[in-house]
């Protein structure tokens, strides 16, 4: 039997099993329950958010045939039901607008909307990646998307989805599709791996979680990729070495190193880093994820002990729910938000820079450099003189005459 990944055994069969998407469940629910399905609808956001799982679920509703009309609770079970899920259906066509971009492929699908439905009561036309399809295309397609016929209903799924044009979104009722949160991720995993007899820790599921940044499909498959990797029992450092991540406790002597301007050990680390296989990105981009922790947490902390509010979208307790390391707190009282803020800033930049550059590592050493030997606002040639030793003369810059003789020292 054909193996069936993670995220294709467990794509949900109802609205009830769909994740973090209640805007867009209960308004679909409600379409289908009162007759008022639109003609076309337009689903943006970033991946692995359940773009195209929403379209089927509209499908199922519509097509179910253990319903004598279209339901919001679909059974799942029969053979309308098992079609759509499968991506076998006839009346549910799935097209890739990235090869089906051109006039003609708009005019053979304006054919075959004609035609009725094979088994079901709608044909659901589900057009992945709409961003994809020309202008000329698009302006082809408008006359059809406003009016299609009666048993037709389109779905355009895209991660762009301001790209597709004003006259195309006008006629689609809109909905944003959310990044999933880290708890809600780490839940999701645990059910998974629990169902699938999976050995992991909380740990391990808060390191998947945020490396997934919001998609249940990557978290999906990172899970399966480390027990592909390890066996049914992954460990945190099976995931570091499969994604090439970075430890956090490696990270937190770097940020250490830097605060204290260790200019020596923060290279040193990174150099270790590097040699032990992990990407000079992952380096920098790990290291302003935990600096910007730490800032969270120190911003709750304070939002706790009353002097300001939490920051919107994040729990009051904790820089960002589950998994966040119990060490942030003591970490987070030996910096200031001043200095926190200085990093930031400045790894933001180095890690903009590093996308385009042909020596990224050199750019992150340097950045690391600079903050180091300025991050107390010392110049670099200060940082560089031995303690106690004797400071340049201060005094007005040489006239142009004098190259090289300090201008004599003005009294008050």
């Amino acid at each position: 039997m054909t193996h069936l990944s993670l995220n294709r055994r467990w794509r949900p069969r109802s609205f009830d099993e769909v994740t973090r998407q209640e805007h867009v469940t209960r308004t679909l629910r409600n379409a289908v329950s009162q007759g008022r399905v639109a003609q076309a609808y337009l689903f943006g956001g970033q991946r692995g958010t359940g773009k195209t799982t929403m379209a089927r679920l509209l499908g199922m509703c519509l097509n179910c045939q253990a319903h004598d009309a279209p339901t919001p609770d679909p059974c799942g079970r029969c053979e309308s039901c098992r079609a759509i899920a499968a991506g076998t259906s006839p009346d549910v066509i799935e097209l890739d607008a990235a090869s089906n971009r051109g006039i003609d492929e708009i005019r053979a699908l304006q054919e075959n909307v004609r035609l009725s439905p094979m088994s079901g009561r709608y044909k659901v036309y589900i057009i992945d990646e709409a961003h994809q399809m020309t202008k000329d295309a698009y302006n082809a397609f408008l006359k059809t998307l406003e009016e299609p016929p009666a048993h037709v209903v389109f779905v355009l799924a895209t991660t762009e989805p301001e790209r597709i044009l004003p006259t195309v979104r006008s006629r689609c009722q809109r909905f944003d599709f959310r990044p999933i949160p880290e708890p809600d991720l780490v839940e999701r995993l645990r059910t998974v791996a629990a169902a699938e007899g999976f050995k992991v820790t909380d740990e391990l599921l808060a390191h998947i979680a945020r490396k997934a940044d919001g998609s249940v499909r990557d978290a999906l498959g990172l899970l399966e990729q480390c027990v592909a990797f390890a066996g049914e029992s992954p460990t945190v450092e099976d995931f570091l070495t499969v994604t090439g991540g970075v430890d956090r406790a490696a990270l937190r002597r770097l940020a250490e190193a830097v605060r204290e301007r260790r200019a020596a050990e923060a290279i040193g680390l990174v150099d270790e880093m590097v040699r032990t296989g992990r990407d000079v990105g992952a380096v920098c981009g790990g290291l302003i994820t935990y600096l910007r922790d730490l800032f969270l947490t120190k911003l709750h902390r304070s939002a706790a002990a009353g002097d300001g509010p939490a920051p919107d979208g994040e729990s009051p307790d904790t820089a960002s729910a589950a998994g966040r390391d119990s060490e942030l707190d003591p970490a987070a009282e030996e910096w200031s938000q001043t200095e926190l803020l200085t990093l930031l800033d400045a790894l933001a930049r180095a890690e903009a820079e590093m996308k385009y550059s042909p020596q990224p590592r050199l750019v992150l050493e340097m950045t690391l450099l600079a903050l180091c030997l300025e991050a107390d606002g010392r110049p670099a040639d200060a940082a560089e003189r031995p303690p106690g030793g004797p400071t340049p003369p201060r005094g007005r810059p040489a006239a142009p005459g004098n190259k090289g003789r300090p201008a004599p020292e003005t009294g008050p």
